[in-house]
């Protein structure tokens, strides 16, 4: 009952009994506002099979709030022609903020021919502003066995689907502004879902209808929000124009003998990798990324026995001679000179107490 300045809600009336079944019992009124609210009237029960299935209770009405009255509740939905319940009312929506006023339950569904039970009236969510908040009514109940889908709770939720015309279930209605439920199949399929929303006005999917035998698929759920690439993706699309440094310049051209070609060709691997700017990062001008170890090999002190490569270390420094073992002086790049790395890492170091004489006499 509601105080001074507030209505209750009217209590809803029983459903009509069948031959043997029961009348739904009527929805609970609800309460009114503290200033000025009706609380939702309850929902009218379902009538009684015609042979044993009971009609479904209707559903609560809502509360008030201040000024905002409550929504109604759900009627109860018919009991089956033999066993079949009837799918109870849902519930009337509270009054929100700012006067809103709750929405009314959905209805229940109708109970089927024979066992199959009507689906439940969705509740109706909380009113906010005026914004429809209506419970989904629930499917009705197969031609046999069959159950009715649930409605949808919620900000105008989903419509069960109903059941199939033997034994498949009708799907669910969605959540909050979602799809309706779809029917169930021929035989045992059961109707798909509704997807639920995940804002009013942002719906999924329907669910798919139930086959022969197969279910449908549930509906998919709605997007939070538009997926858009990155900015930064289109400006990264190609990593090699975006971060690729200057091409390695070689140096001047080498001026030493046959014996340099087997280094040579290490200069192109060498410089591919800087230049693509992909596998290294942006080098230097000069510079090989990727260069490998060379291991000085071991010659007598004092020689310079590492190869210098023109591509990565500049120009070649002048030659280095030295006597030969013959007392001649050799060209860079010639055997005997320094610049050989095989003859600077076999060759015995010629003895400088030895007369010229003597060491041309001297097989090597």
């Amino acid at each position: 009952m509601g105080g001074p300045g507030n209505t209750g809600g009217t209590g809803g009336s029983g459903g009509a009994a069948g031959m043997f079944g029961n009348g739904g019992s009527g929805g609970n009124g609800g309460s009114g506002g503290s200033a000025g609210g009706a609380g939702g009237t309850g929902g009218i029960g379902g009538r009684g099979g015609l042979v044993f299935g009971d009609g479904g209770k209707g559903g609560d009405g809502g509360n008030g709030l201040l000024v905002g009255s409550g929504g109604d509740g759900g009627a109860g939905g018919l009991g089956g022609r033999l066993f079949g319940n009837g799918g109870a009312g849902g519930a009337g929506g509270s009054a929100g903020s700012n006067a809103g006023t709750g929405a009314n339950g959905g209805a229940g569904g109708a109970g089927g021919l024979l066992f199959g039970d009507g689906g439940s009236g969705g509740g109706a969510g909380i009113g906010f502003n005026g914004l429809p908040a209506s419970g989904g009514a629930g499917g009705n109940a197969g031609f046999l066995v069959g159950n009715g889908g649930d409605g949808g709770f919620g900000f105008s939720g989903g419509a069960a689907g109903k059941a199939g015309v033997l034994i498949g279930n009708g799907g669910d209605g969605g959540l909050d502004t979602g799809q309706s439920g779809t029917a169930g199949g021929f035989l045992y399929g059961n109707g798909g879902a509704g997807a639920n929303a995940l804002a009013p006005g942002v719906v999924g999917g329907n669910g798919g209808n139930g086959g022969l035998i197969g279910h449908g698929g549930a509906g998919g759920r709605a997007p939070t929000a538009p997926t858009a690439p990155p900015a930064a993706t289109a400006a990264m699309a190609d990593c090699c124009t975006a971060t690729a440094g200057p091409a390695a310049t070689a140096g001047p051209a080498a001026t030493a003998g046959p014996h340099r070609e087997s280094e040579d060709k290490l200069e192109p691997a060498a410089t591919a990798a800087t230049a693509s700017g992909c596998s290294a990062a942006a080098a230097p001008a000069g510079l090989a990324a990727t260069e490998p170890a060379h291991p000085a090999p071991a010659g007598p002190a004092g020689r310079v026995a590492t190869p210098r490569d023109s591509a990565t270390e500049g120009p070649a420094e002048p030659a280095v001679t030295e006597p030969t073992s013959s007392g001649a002086v050799a060209p860079a790049g010639m055997p005997g000179s320094s610049a050989t790395p095989a003859t600077a890492a076999t060759r015995e170091p010629a003895a400088p107490s030895t007369p010229p004489e003597v060491a041309a006499a001297t097989p090597r």
